[in-house]
């Protein structure tokens, strides 16, 4: 009778521990296989692949979680590289344009041997030789905006936004525009004053640019600071009809819409990306919304000082 209990009894805990193990075998598979799909979806990512998503199903659990947080940061990196890569083309565009147009003309210099030709076209290659300086101070800007820290001394930015309104007032008459303001005082935080000018003399001279056409009159810029949590700064403007879906990449160095080019070519499309940069130095938020009725309506919203 012992011998057959010993031989149940181990055949028993044989059984029980092969199910044990196999159930268990069957459960870790299940549990890690999240971890061996993000894995593989890192080591894509790390070989330059960033399309990868996970797309995990199941319980909304830590894994899941995992998951979904690994999916949005590859979706951000997917997004900084597009951008980057964008504006390294346009970078070598802008750049490359003034150079070859500046070769070309000193190739027909050249070939003069009277120097006629290098008198005629003195004045083109002076042009040429400040768009690519304002380029490149355009550049340094940028880069300065963005490793730039925020002073510790108070700034008001209805003084600021009202100084630059009166700069440019003579600009926006000559052109036809009306230019408003709605500035509520006292609207105190810790910025760069320096900066500060310059986000918005960008934010106006992009509204007062990209107006009306040359020649026409009616057009409108409305400028307001207001806020009692975080600061505002609005700037509102007719114009072109644009793109909504588009606004976005307006912040991208070197990236014009369409319908806000003109045939002179002014500007470079750095105005809104050194804002960004400024409104981002203050850990801010700076949003675009195309207009309804044409034109854009650019908001900074600056965190306040406590």
């Amino acid at each position: 009778m012992w011998s057959t209990v010993l031989t149940v009894s181990v055949a028993g805990a044989s059984l029980v521990a092969g199910v044990g193990l196999a159930a268990g075998w069957l459960l870790s598979r299940r549990l890690l296989a999240p971890l061996h799909t993000i894995g593989r979806a890192a080591a894509r990512a790390g070989e330059g692949d960033l399309s990868y998503r996970i797309h995990a199903t199941g319980p909304n659990d830590e894994l899941r979680s995992l998951a979904d947080t690994f999916d949005d940061t590859l979706d951000r990196l997917e997004r900084s590289f597009a951008a980057h890569q964008r504006f390294a083309a346009n970078a070598s565009h802008e750049l490359l344009t003034p150079l070859a147009t500046t070769r070309t003309a000193l190739q027909l210099a050249a070939a003069d041997g009277s120097g006629r030709e290098l008198l005629r076209l003195a004045p083109r290659l002076a042009a040429v030789n400040e768009r690519s300086i304002e380029i490149v101070h355009g550049l340094l800007q940028l880069a300065g905006a963005e490793h730039a820290r925020p002073d510790t001394e108070p700034a008001d930015l209805a003084e600021i936004a009202a100084e630059t309104c009166r700069e440019l007032a003579g600009r926006a008459r000559s052109a036809g525009i009306t230019l408003e303001t709605d500035l509520e005082p006292g609207r105190l935080f810790a910025g760069n004053t320096a900066l500060l000018r310059r986000l918005v003399h960008n934010l106006l001279d992009n509204a007062l640019t990209h107006n009306v056409p040359e020649g026409h009159a009616g057009g409108w810029v409305h400028v307001a600071v207001f806020g009692d949590g975080p600061v505002s700064l609005e700037v509102a403007n007719s114009g072109p009809r644009l793109d909504p879906e588009r606004t976005d990449r307006l912040f991208e160095p070197f990236h014009r819409a369409a319908p806000r080019v003109r045939s002179d070519r002014t500007g470079h499309g750095l105005g809104l990306a050194i804002a960004h940069a400024v409104v981002r130095a203050h850990h801010g938020t700076i949003t675009a919304i195309a207009n309804p009725d044409g034109g854009l309506t650019v908001r900074a919203d600056l965190p306040a000082d406590d």
